[in-house]
């Protein structure tokens, strides 16, 4: 009974975790294929609004997505609606980098903003931390601005929240197993 308790409380546990949307579904394909969108584990990355292309030669690691519209969106959210937090987007200009393109990133929940930060991105891929990375959401909004030539995104790192009825099941694992050393 114990190690099946221990097996259950492992199974559970385990579904916290990270996920990097990283565009490798988009490998092999041409430089500056059109992209409007794609699945990537348990994520979907659709487009909102401009023209975005595959970059299948700039990427960290190669491929990731680009723009040249002057405002390019696309969307994540998870695949069967579960809250997610945010970690990390990297973010390049691979432009001339003079000058930079400017981001936005917003998280919603239902409808209402929970967090949003900005930047401006370099010439070379940089990882842009999201200081309220422990906010759950179920959809975030990335906004590209371009000021050069083109702006790319790559390995977006997402962690999907656990269920309730999942936490409640780590809880009671947790408490059977208390008792049963008892």
């Amino acid at each position: 009974m114990y190690r099946l308790i221990c097996v259950a409380v492992v199974l559970v546990t385990s579904s916290a975790r990270a996920d990097v949307i990283d565009f490798s579904s988009l490998a092999g394909l041409s430089n500056q294929t059109p992209y409007s969108g794609s699945v990537e584990g348990d994520f979907t990355v659709s487009v909102l609004e401009g023209e975005w292309q595959v970059a299948g030669n700039f990427g960290g690691p190669v491929p990731s997505i680009f723009g040249r519209s002057n405002v390019g969106v696309v969307e994540v959210v998870q695949n069967v609606g579960q809250q997610f937090t945010l970690g990390s987007i990297d973010f390049a200009d691979a432009g001339t980098g003079s000058p930079p393109a400017d981001f936005l990133v917003q998280g919603y929940l239902g409808g209402s903003m929970m967090f949003a930060f900005d930047g401006t991105s370099t010439s070379t891929f940089q990882t842009y931390a999201n200081t309220d990375s422990g906010i759950a959401v179920d959809r975030v909004e990335i906004t590209m601005f371009r000021r050069s030539a083109t702006y790319n995104m790559d390995n977006i790192v997402v962690n999907i929240v656990p269920s309730p009825s999942t936490l409640a099941l780590i809880g009671v694992s947790g408490t059977v197993l208390i008792r049963r050393r008892r």
